[in-house]
């Protein structure tokens, strides 16, 4: 008899609970707590910054992401909106200065914004990571299988909390413990 799971103790994707601070991270959560009007966060996917602008916009202030994708329109609103000295968050892949789509006065006013590097997770994050994540989920996550995750599943943050999503629930409708094997049958549904 398989066991029907109902999916009521997922956490939103950017809940407060799933976020740990990192070396890469440690800077830009202190330009968001400085109080400052204007954050600008760069650096690659995977680091946290999408999680940060979500903490941000829950606090009140206006966010944009992916700055060099970002239409007219909307940057025009974050003009208007920095104008009116209401906290702006904003992040992009690579600094504000080197982004040459950005409508000028936008751009002036963003380069005179805390300007922060946001760094993806190393391993010993990562690790502390899963190790979270299995807490909150109340999973026994042995280092074994932490091992055998970080040396077979993707870098991103995102994809490793899909992984433990997933681990999560198969080890309930199985009703096994987390092990090695499961976390292998488990990368191996996911590369389908």
């Amino acid at each position: 008899m398989r066991q029907l799971l109902l999916d009521i103790t997922a956490l939103p994707r950017y809940h407060a609970s799933r976020w740990l601070t990192t070396e890469g991270t440690r800077a830009a959560e202190a330009a968001l707590e400085s109080g400052a009007m204007c954050v600008c966060l760069y650096g690659p996917a995977g680091g946290g910054k999408s999680h940060m602008l979500a903490l941000a916009a829950s606090r009140g202030a206006v966010v944009g992401d992916k700055l060099e994708e970002m239409p007219e329109q909307v940057q025009e609103r974050l003009f208007h909106a920095i104008n009116a000295h209401v906290p702006v968050v904003v992040a992009s892949g690579m600094p504000v200065a080197q982004l040459n789509n950005l409508l000028p006065d936008l751009k002036s006013r963003l380069l005179l914004g805390v300007q922060v590097e946001v760094r993806p997770p190393d391993d010993d994050d990562l690790r502390t990571m899963l190790k979270h994540w299995a807490s909150v989920m109340q999973l026994t996550l042995p280092d074994a299988v932490v091992d055998y995750v970080l040396v077979r599943a993707g870098r991103s943050t995102h994809e490793l909390a899909t992984l433990m999503a997933r681990l999560d629930a198969l080890s309930l409708e199985q009703k096994r413990a987390v092990t090695v094997p499961l976390a292998r049958a488990v990368l191996e549904i996911s590369e389908q």
